[in-house]
């Protein structure tokens, strides 16, 4: 267990102004720490107490992070994740309570990139979610790494972004169509 002297504080810039936060957690006393301790941090924070309510709160919201208990009172919160209910650009991190190992690697395998063992410092929370965002971001620039050199000189979109590829794939499909194959390009001519 951390003390409060013993943990290091991430800089007040490591979140961006309004960062989204969702919290899937029961019990109310602890939701309602770490709701005050998060916005303190300048993070906005939906809270959600089942799993009824998370998945309604991430199908009307995208979330930058989301902090999830696995045993909740309408079942486990790996089901979020199992589902596909969290969006694939949020950094999960679960929560557990002793003996809750075996769920906590569980979700990891589903996509959470961190946990907390319960009882945690509250400080523990936003260093979770900059070992998640970085986890993330060394992720995302290894699969650029290793496209680069396939890829050539073509857009690199990666794996969370291939409905994207694929719509901009389909539009420069049918621009070639309308125009016989022949996309022009106008170069601003200088005078």
């Amino acid at each position: 267990r951390f003390t409060h002297s013993s943990l290091p504080m991430p800089p007040p810039s490591s979140f961006s102004n309004g960062s989204s936060v969702l919290l899937v957690e029961d019990d109310a006393v602890l939701s309602r720490r770490i709701v005050a301790f998060l916005e303190a941090e300048g993070l906005t924070v939906n809270s959600a107490k089942k799993l009824a309510e998370a998945r309604h709160l991430l199908a009307v919201e995208r979330y930058d992070y989301a902090l999830v208990d696995l045993h909740l009172p309408d079942g486990l919160g790996l089901a979020l994740l199992r589902e596909g209910a969290v969006s694939e650009n949020t950094n999960v991190v679960v929560m557990t309570a002793y003996g809750g190992i075996a769920d906590a690697v569980e979700a990891m395998r589903l996509g959470a990139s961190d946990f907390l063992t319960k009882p945690f410092d509250l400080e523990a929370v936003p260093l979770a979610f900059l070992r998640s965002r970085a986890k993330r971001c060394a992720a995302r620039r290894e699969e650029q790494r290793s496209a680069g050199s396939s890829a050539g000189t073509e857009l690199f979109f990666g794996e969370s972004l291939a409905a994207i590829r694929e719509k901009l794939n389909q539009l420069i499909e049918a621009e070639r169509r309308l125009t016989g194959g022949c996309i022009e390009r106008v170069i601003p001519a200088r005078s």
